[in-house]
């Protein structure tokens, strides 16, 4: 992309830049097809002549045609390649009836041609004995250009991968085919006039019981598809869909913390809003049917994590409130303190102190311990000895408090081998 606006602005410094990713691609593909075709010593017309013109008129006739007709027939190809054909561009442009080898010119020499005329297209490069495109995008956008000429074909390409981003029973959003979502971009704005009007079938997927929809609209939205005026109808349907899924209780807490990312997509400002608020909502987390140990165990968490990434104070110190929540399962607690230390924020020791010495469960209390032994040594021989004390009279308990002495030994500290020998006499 970087590559193509310096190059459109080199060729006319004064000219706007396009506004949208279509509108770009056709004007970068425009200069491309300009400079080839031109008639100065770069050009692929003077090559043409100097190859062609000895094997006679018919020659160069059929050879300057194939030139005109480049963009299409490239177009075409491209769509070919996209929708899974395995022939070489070169066995597959010297198949069309326009790069049909004329009878007096050798096939090698009609090979080396075609050779050239697609390696000079500016779209492709060569990669081991065949050619691929320069970038997929570029292929995406020539194969979406192609159908755009077949009205038919495009609905029928349009209604079908829109189809894949139907919500699926509750299906992670992120399961969605996205890999597609370029090439709908271009399905949609392929730099030409749309034959078909997608905005009716877009607007369908902008409801609040598909977020899968919605995370196509917000990434059409990143990609520049969106931005002009008249989808704005659009975009802001989305919105208002996945703000009411994420406020929505009647929805599973998952559900709610999914369709937050999503409207932060669409909404950075709603977006972050709504994840602050499922962090501390006691509610999200009322039942559990998974192991608590799992990363993906809270819901809350997720929530909390997502908006780290979106605002990272804010996310700090939601994550903050976690570990002090003693509603939350001590585990979750102890995670979030591990988000607060990879997030470089300096209450993360303060954390891991204040959950070892808690009221919590001994292996979670263990394992803020054990975080602690590289951040405050001496804060985690405090917070192991004040465990061992409290739980060494509890026979269900002693094999926990020997890994815990353990670790004092680890540390250093010469009471830790005593301690083991004291409870290895109790068993």
């Amino acid at each position: 992309m970087a590559t193509m606006l310096c190059q459109l602005y080199a060729a006319d410094p004064k000219q706007s830049l396009p506004a949208t990713r279509g509108a770009l691609y056709a004007k970068f593909t425009g200069l491309l097809h300009r400079r080839m075709s031109s008639r100065d010593q770069s050009g692929i017309r003077n090559q043409a002549e100097a190859t062609m013109a000895r094997f006679g008129p018919a020659a160069l006739s059929r050879a300057h045609d194939l030139i005109d007709q480049l963009p299409d027939t490239i177009d075409s190809l491209a769509f070919n390649h996209h929708s899974g054909s395995e022939t070489s561009w070169l066995n597959a442009l010297a198949a069309l009836d326009s790069a049909r080898r004329p009878r007096a010119v050798p096939e090698d020499d009609w090979n080396g041609f075609l050779a050239s005329v697609l390696g000079r297209s500016g779209l492709l490069t060569r990669s081991g004995d065949g050619f691929t495109f320069l970038h997929q995008t570029l292929q995406e956008y020539c194969a979406a250009r192609h159908i755009a000429r077949i009205p038919s074909s495009h609905a029928y390409e349009l209604d079908r991968l829109l189809g894949l981003w139907k919500e699926d029973g509750g299906t992670n959003p992120w399961g969605a085919p996205l890999d597609a979502a370029s090439y709908i971009g271009f399905l949609i704005d392929p730099g030409t006039a749309s034959p078909t009007d997608p905005f009716s079938s877009l607007r369908a997927l902008a409801v609040p019981g598909n977020i899968r929809g919605c995370l196509l609209i917000a990434t059409q939205l990143s990609l520049g598809t969106l931005l002009a005026d008249q989808w704005k109808p659009l975009v802001q349907a989305a919105v208002q869909a996945m703000a009411t899924a994420s406020a929505d209780p009647g929805n599973d807490a998952t559900s709610r913390v999914w369709a937050a990312i999503v409207l932060a997509e669409l909404n950075l400002d709603e977006g972050t809003t709504a994840l602050e608020t499922l962090a501390d909502d006691r509610l999200l987390d009322g039942e559990f049917n998974e192991d608590p140990h799992s990363p993906d165990f809270s819901d809350r968490l997720l929530a909390a994590r997502a908006l780290l990434e979106l605002h990272l104070q804010r996310g700090k110190d939601a994550c903050h409130r976690l570990v002090h929540d003693s509603y939350l399962y001590d585990s979750v607690r102890v995670r979030a303190a591990d988000v607060l230390l990879a997030a470089g924020d300096e209450r993360a020791c303060s954390a891991f102190t204040y959950l070892a010495e808690a009221d919590i469960l001994f292996d979670d209390r263990l394992d803020a311990a054990t975080r602690l032994t590289t951040l405050d040594p001496e804060a985690a021989v405090r917070a192991l000895h004040q465990l061992i004390g409290h739980y060494r009279g509890d026979p269900d308990w002693l094999d926990w408090c020997k890994d815990a002495a353990k670790i004092l030994t680890n540390l250093g500290d010469p009471r830790g081998q005593q301690i083991i020998s004291e409870l290895c006499a109790e068993l």
